[in-house]
């Protein structure tokens, strides 16, 4: 993805085969996010690495909203008329939505972090993993 992201900043034609992600690329994510919530349940460096990361994605929304013609130049669009109230339509209707989710479909209330996360698969879903056929 980021190699078809550079070559449409730099107007070259993007790369003709991008590589497809396997189910086992998303065990793989899940082992790491197995290992973060571990981590954190055990008062590990991750929460300081998450705020360091939380400032830093704040510090970039915010330098972007001010950007307005960095936004343009990026984005081959004006920061606001349509395209900014499209952007802010689909961010409210996807949190409506998460709150549906949760407190209709899920009978649940809204909490902002999930305790009762299922960990990795056992060792026969595992063996099913190494099997499976990696497309070419």
């Amino acid at each position: 993805m980021c190699e078809v992201l550079r070559a449409a900043m730099d107007g070259t034609a993007p790369p003709t085969v991008v590589p497809v992600p396997t189910f086992a690329d998303g065990v793989a994510c899940q082992a790491v996010m197995d290992a973060i919530h571990a981590s954190s349940d055990a008062g590990g460096a991750w929460i300081g690495i998450a705020w360091v990361l939380a400032a830093f994605n704040l510090f970039l929304v915010i330098w972007g909203v001010t950007q307005s013609d960095l936004a343009a130049f990026v984005g081959f669009y004006e920061f606001a008329g349509a395209p900014l109230w499209i952007g802010i339509g689909v961010l409210a209707a996807a949190v409506l939505l998460f709150f549906y989710r949760r407190i209709v479909q899920d009978k649940a209330k809204l909490t902002f972090r999930d305790t009762n996360v299922a960990l990795m698969p056992n060792a026969e879903q595992m063996e099913l993993l190494r099997e499976e056929e990696v497309p070419a």
